[in-house]
């Protein structure tokens, strides 16, 4: 291609110029995971290396066996089976071309769908593949499952439960993030939902993989064994538990042998909403914070009112939390406002020194009538002198005295959530801010009925 001049200077426009260009990991990358999947198999076709890329996103989650076995040999769709099954042998296969795919799937979502290509692989044709893999080829081996529930599937409820089955009959060994969300009422007497079926598998591995367990299910009321074998089973590796499932006494004493928790998820009032349970919510935190989980950095716990409003309870509530001296990352959501007392978190603060993120009241508080207020975060930044980051939501009616206050020293990041629109003079609530925050402090509003009188107060603060 010929030079093109331009005040002098040459600048040589070539293909191997714009291949380089194309190549660069700080443009490629970006570029491609942002791509939904049409624009995807657009990419994989760019070249080689965009290719390789682009195939990683287009297979890293799979919903389906069937995908991947169709590269094995032709498939074939039954309407009245709602499954897939091989038309021919695998004695063509081209286990070469399974493997790069196989290989690329890093999760695996088990879900509701009415996509016909997302629907499950007949277990026959299943086993066929197990039988027939060569040495040396594997089938997935991904890190996460998700399993979303029945859902519309409550009415075909035998094309889920194969879903289940295809993945549970290949994968589970590999997995170390096991996430789970049912909204399926399953009730004392019920020991064969399909999610048990999920549960009872990972309870039954040889050795304990699973690192990250997440369980949502509000509605499980059941006395089956399932989830506290499950935990008991990978209690030595699970480092991460999310739990919104009401609990037994076995899943009480399953949990307490987790020693290497790391990071706690609870809703305390449905975790204490068991029938057969012995605990109210107080008694539940404090078995939590008396020492059985020495390794305990991050702690996220939802309270019922009573906790909060009741005087003797939440002074107890935060005695309880005041033990857990390795947090890093504290969140308290209630279901009415905590922050409304933080003046009585001074104990809190001062005893969780090496906290750097607190999260109090963050997600909004209903129709409460009484908030946290601009006292109420001047008590909190006072409380917690270390923290880097702050979530939460608080009313702005108003400006306190704060000439005796010395900003806070370290806060990096102020989050206001979902916080009103200040009510006070705009003057005030600037000065307000600066007053109690570092300069280098950046202050940041989610949005809602507010979000422009907050960005605008937020503006002038930042241009002192």
């Amino acid at each position: 291609m010929a030079p093109i001049y331009f005040l002098g200077l040459t600048t040589i426009i070539d293909r191997s110029a714009s291949q380089k260009v194309l190549s660069l990991p700080e443009l490629m990358l970006p570029t491609i995971k942002t791509l939904d999947s049409t624009d995807l198999h657009s990419a994989a076709l760019v070249c080689h290396m965009w290719s390789e890329i682009a195939l990683d996103y287009l297979w890293e989650t799979a919903v389906s066996l069937a995908p991947l076995l169709n590269t094995l040999a032709p498939m074939h769709y039954s309407e009245e089976e709602s499954n897939w099954t091989f038309v021919s042998n695998l004695d063509q296969a081209n286990w070469s071309r399974f493997q790069a795919y196989a290989q690329r799937i890093r999760i695996v979502e088990i879900c509701s769908t009415k996509k016909q290509w997302a629907k499950p692989v007949s277990m026959d044709s299943v086993e066929i593949a197990q039988v027939a893999v060569p040495s040396g080829y594997n089938f997935p081996r991904p890190v996460h499952l998700v399993y979303r529930g029945m859902g519309q599937q409550r009415q075909n409820p035998n094309s889920f439960i194969l879903s289940l089955l295809n993945f549970l009959s290949v994968v589970s060994t590999s997995i170390k993030t096991l996430h789970t969300f049912e909204t399926s009422f399953v009730d004392w007497d019920s020991d064969d939902a399909p999610v048990q079926d999920l549960f009872r598998r990972f309870a039954e591995l040889e050795g304990a993989s699973l690192e990250s367990l997440s369980l949502k299910h509000r509605y499980y009321f059941s006395n089956s064994p399932a989830i506290p074998n499950l935990v008991t089973r990978h209690a030595s590796t699970i480092s991460s538990l999310v739990h919104d499932v009401p609990y037994t006494e076995q899943l009480w004493t399953a949990i307490r042998g987790l020693h290497n928790l790391k990071e706690l998820y609870i809703d305390l009032e449905l975790a204490c909403s068991s029938p057969n349970g012995r605990r109210d919510t107080v008694m539940a935190l404090n078995d939590i914070t008396s020492g059985i989980f020495p390794e305990l950095e991050l702690l996220s716990i939802q309270l019922p009112s009573t906790d909060v409003d009741v005087e003797e309870r939440r002074l107890e509530v935060f005695k309880c939390i005041s033990r857990l001296t390795r947090l890093t990352s504290l969140t308290m959501r209630g279901r009415t406002p905590i922050m409304s007392y933080a003046d009585e978190m001074w104990s809190v603060g001062q005893s969780l020194r090496r906290l750097d993120t607190l999260s109090i009241d963050a997600n909004g508080w209903g129709d409460d009538p009484t908030p946290g207020t601009s006292s109420s975060l001047v008590s909190i930044l006072q409380s917690f002198p270390h923290i880097k980051y702050l979530a939460t939501g608080f009313i702005c009616d108003s400006i306190p005295d704060t000439s005796h206050i010395t900003a806070h020293s370290s806060l990096e990041i102020l989050d206001l959530g979902w916080s009103p629109g200040p009510k006070a003079p705009q003057e005030e609530v600037v000065d307000f801010l600066r007053s109690i925050l570092p300069r280098t402090a950046y202050v940041v509003h989610a949005g809602g009925g507010g979000e422009a009188t907050w960005s605008e107060t937020i503006r002038l603060r930042d241009e002192a």
